[in-house]
């Protein structure tokens, strides 16, 4: 589903889109995202921000995250006026699995959490 089509499921179940709060648990989570696809994660940079917020509190700093591009910099990571969503990409290894901006109107993947917990990970794309 689309990002804000993702991200209303999980407020509908009482959840947010993923935020990891520490690195350990964003290892943890994303072995639940299935291999070789998108996943939506609850992170986005609207037009008016210098840098990508994350939609609840606590999360990582997000220059810790597995960038395409290492040196974290939006727009070498995808960011555009109509690129603003982030997903990430899981690989199997997870050696390969990166993060990057994409049209928030593209069907991915979604994990929710809620109070620190994994509420599902929604894999149906359609």
């Amino acid at each position: 589903m689309d990002f804000f089509s993702a991200e209303s499921s999980c407020y509908s179940q009482g959840a947010t889109l993923f935020v990891p709060n520490t690195a350990e648990e964003w290892n943890a989570i994303m072995k639940f995202s299935t291999p070789h696809f998108w996943t939506w994660i609850g992170l986005m940079q609207d037009d008016n921000m210098k840098t990508a917020k994350w939609q609840s509190r606590g999360g990582i700093e997000i220059s810790k995250l597995k960038w395409l591009e290492r040196s974290y910099r939006s727009r070498s990571n995808g960011w555009t006026p109509s690129s603003h969503c982030v997903a990430n990409f899981n690989t199997q290894p997870s050696i390969y699995s990166y993060v990057y901006f994409y049209s928030c109107d593209l069907q991915f993947a979604s994990i929710c959490e809620r109070n620190n917990t994994l509420v599902r990970s929604n894999s149906s794309v359609g």
